[in-house]
C-alpha cells in the first residue's frame, strides 16, 4: 500500500459514505413502498370527505 500513491483514508471515507448513501436509499424505497401499500387501502371519498372536515 505504501508503494503507490494513493490517500487511503479519503478513499475508505468516501466507500463508507457512498455504502451509507445506498443503505439510506434502500431504507427510504422500503418505507415508501410499505406507505404505497397502506394508501391503497384508502379511497378517494375518504380522502375527499377528510379534507373537507378539517
Amino acid at each position: 500500500m505504501n508503494l503507490v500513491n494513493v490517500d487511503w483514508q479519503k478513499e475508505i471515507s468516501k466507500y463508507i459514505e457512498d455504502r451509507v448513501r445506498e443503505e439510506l436509499i434502500r431504507k427510504y424505497i422500503e418505507e415508501g413502498r410499505k406507505n404505497l401499500a397502506k394508501m391503497k387501502n384508502i379511497s378517494n371519498a375518504d380522502l375527499i370527505r377528510e379534507d373537507r372536515e378539517a
